[in-house]
């Protein structure tokens, strides 16, 4: 009897030391392109639509993902589905390999959580974030959420991947996309260089100076008509003529003060400016369905 358990302790220690190195190398783990912890899909439906996201994957190198949870907040410490979107990305390695690097690979990943009708939109990498802008990421939703919302599982995540397939087919070419409704939340940053809504930094500046150049040439004209008293150089507008005889004008030069100040300069310094990262970085939606 005592063998016995001893045996069984011996087992139950094995299996404990064996579980660490897997948690701790979580990043070394994969999951499938979709994923149903919460038992929506049928297992036809489940299959069939692996079998889709798989080919879209593999046509245009970059990873189509499906997860749905019960509750999201059993995996992450955050109140925020959007960040459990991006720690599965790390921590399972998501993404096609397309060689730039491990923070670099390209991915789309759509997480529900049905307990309080929660998604994340979150995409990854230079072809990721091309095809999948905040445009994109419009259309997607737009595509999608209809469906969620009559509970239509499979009709949703169906139009997601060709949805998907579509913006990948051309990226950027719904760069004027305007969504109808919703409430979403916008993750990321913008292309460097193209400010908001796509536009040049020269757009801009005229969009701001043109203003402020229009409003102080408006404001000066006021400025003179209010303005009736006009500085005097001289006083001969005061003397009554033929009161007063000058032979001698000259000016004389009486005192000048000259204030200096020392400008110091400090080359150990320099200056430098921070923004989000773009290409291969981390953007996307949340919100309810």
């Amino acid at each position: 009897m005592r063998k016995r358990f001893v045996l069984v302790l011996l087992i139950v220690l094995l299996c404990t030391c064996m579980s660490i190195p897997a948690s701790a190398e979580g990043s070394s783990a994969t999951i499938a392109n979709v994923v149903d912890t919460a038992g929506i899909l049928s297992g036809e439906d489940l299959r069939a639509l692996e079998e889709k996201a798989e080919s879209i994957s593999s046509s245009y190198g970059c990873s189509i993902y499906i997860v749905v949870v019960e509750d999201f907040t059993r995996y992450t410490n955050s109140r925020d589905i959007y960040d459990l979107a991006v720690e599965m990305y790390e921590t399972y390695q998501l993404g096609w390999d397309n060689g730039k690097g491990e923070d670099h690979r390209d991915s789309l990943l759509l997480l529900m959580s049905m307990n309080d009708r929660d998604y994340a939109l979150d995409t990854n990498g230079y072809l990721g974030n091309r095809a999948f802008n905040n445009p994109g990421m419009y259309k997607l939703e737009e595509a999608m959420i209809p469906y969620f919302r009559s509970n239509d599982w499979y009709g949703g995540f169906d139009a997601f991947l060709e949805c998907a397939r579509d913006l990948l087919e051309s990226p950027l070419q719904e760069n004027t996309y305007v969504p109808s409704s919703g409430n979403v939340v916008e993750h990321g940053y913008e292309q460097p260089g193209t400010g908001s809504g796509g536009k040049s930094p020269f757009a801009a500046l005229i969009v701001v100076f043109v203003p402020i150049l229009i409003a102080f040439i408006v404001c000066s004209a006021f400025k003179s008509q209010m303005k009736t008293a006009n500085r005097m150089t001289t006083a001969e507008r005061y003397i009554v003529p033929g009161s007063m005889r000058m032979r001698v004008r000259q000016d004389e030069f009486v005192n000048r003060t000259v204030q200096r100040t020392v400008i110091s300069t400090d080359s150990g310094r320099g200056s430098g400016s921070g923004g989000g990262h773009f290409s291969g970085g981390h953007s996307g939606h949340s919100g309810k369905f």
